[in-house]
């Protein structure tokens, strides 16, 4: 179980990482977060990540509940593991460092 400054952290730095996501890793993320994605644009769809993400880290600030803990676990577990986003950073990293 994370505690709750850490979920805090990583959902913070990962906000500044939704520019990496493509578009279906976009509609699996507000798949997750309960975002309904038909008929939006990419732009549109990372504004409502950003809103509902937001408002989750200023609600779980406040007073901790079990919604805004599922929005911002959800949003680390999709952003780490679902999109591969470290793995990708990673492998983009080897190649600009010569062997």
């Amino acid at each position: 179980m994370p505690t709750p400054e850490s979920l805090l952290e990583d959902a913070e730095y990962l906000m500044k990482k939704l520019s990496y996501l493509h578009g279906d890793e976009l509609k699996s993320l507000c798949r997750d977060l309960n975002i309904l994605v038909k008929n939006m644009g990419t732009h549109d769809m990372v504004e409502q990540i950003m809103s509902t993400v937001n408002g989750a880290i200023q609600s779980y600030r406040k007073t901790p509940n079990r919604e805004s803990e599922r929005t911002l676990a959800a949003f680390r577990y999709n952003m780490f593991v679902k999109s591969r986003l470290m793995e990708r950073y990673l492998d983009r990293m080897k190649k600009t460092i010569p062997d």
